[in-house]
């Protein structure tokens, strides 16, 4: 994984589909293991899904090295701009910038997590 600031990690982004797919099969093996108790499947109402080192779905160390700019992350960054914005004119308009597009939007790194 790569940071906003240069720093490399041997951590998994989690935009990663390899991460997604793991979290996945955890959430259903809770899910499955709460409903194959009847004490438990009786009084448990929801899920609060959380992620990262304190559970705010921040990876490890954004604080001191920014956010993720990883490919996964990129690619999932770019994915949620194609939906975000209906076509390139409604993107390049709303980041004031005729170069930008679906394939070259870049994450937006240039604070730290401070």
């Amino acid at each position: 994984m790569k940071f906003a600031n240069g720093t490399v990690s041997d951590m998994i982004s989690m935009a990663s589909d390899k991460w997604l797919e793991n979290a996945a099969k955890k959430l259903k093996a809770i899910i499955k293991c709460v409903l194959s108790n009847p004490d438990y499947a009786r009084i448990v109402v929801g899920y609060q899904l959380t992620a990262g080192e304190t559970g705010e779905c921040f990876q490890f160390l954004y604080r001191q090295n920014g956010v993720d700019v990883s490919e996964a992350n990129t690619r999932k960054f770019r994915e949620w701009l194609a939906v975000k914005y209906n076509n390139i004119d409604e993107l390049k308009r709303s980041w004031n910038n005729p170069n930008v597009n679906f394939k070259s939007a870049l994450i937006p790194s240039d604070y730290l997590g401070e």
